[in-house]
C-alpha cells in the first residue's frame, strides 16, 4: 500500500469538506427558492374578490371616469377669493398718473385709460400689477 504524506491527506480532506460544503450550500439555496415560489404561488392562485374583479373591468373603468366628469361638471369650484388686477401708469418724468383696478374678469373698458395704456410702454409685473410708462 501506499502512504500519503500528510500535506496529501489534508488536501484530500479540504476537498472533501469544500465539496459538502457546497452541497449544502447548494440545497439551502434550492430550499429557499422553492420555499419563496410556494408563498408566491399561494397568494396569487387565491380566490380574487369581487372588487378585484370590477377594477379590472374596462367597462367599470368608463363608468367611473363617467362619474367624475359628471360631478366635475356639477361643481363649479370657487376658492371664495377674487383676483384683483392693478394696472399703474406712470408719465416720463415717473410721477404716477393713474392706477386701474380691475377685479375677476374685468377689462379696460374706459377710453381714456385705454388710450394711456396703448401710448404707454410695458415695463413690468409683479403680482397682480402692471406698471407702464408714457412714451414722449
Amino acid at each position: 500500500m501506499k502512504k500519503f504524506n500528510t500535506n496529501q491527506q489534508q488536501q484530500a480532506v479540504m476537498k472533501q469538506t469544500l465539496k459538502k460544503r457546497k452541497s449544502i450550500s447548494a440545497l439551502m439555496a434550492l430550499s429557499l427558492a422553492t420555499i419563496i415560489t410556494l408563498f408566491a404561488a399561494s397568494d396569487s392562485f387565491g380566490v380574487p374578490s369581487s372588487e378585484e374583479m370590477l377594477v379590472d373591468d374596462p367597462s367599470y373603468k368608463l363608468e367611473l371616469i363617467a362619474e367624475v366628469v359628471e360631478e366635475l361638471e356639477k361643481d363649479d369650484f370657487e376658492f371664495g377669493f377674487e383676483t384683483t388686477e392693478y394696472i399703474k401708469i406712470f408719465d416720463a418724468q415717473n410721477k404716477l398718473i393713474k392706477v386701474v383696478t380691475l377685479k375677476a374678469d374685468e377689462v379696460v373698458e374706459n377710453s381714456e385709460v385705454k388710450k394711456l395704456i396703448y401710448t404707454s410702454e410695458y415695463l413690468t409685473s409683479y403680482g397682480n400689477t402692471s406698471i407702464y410708462r408714457l412714451v414722449q
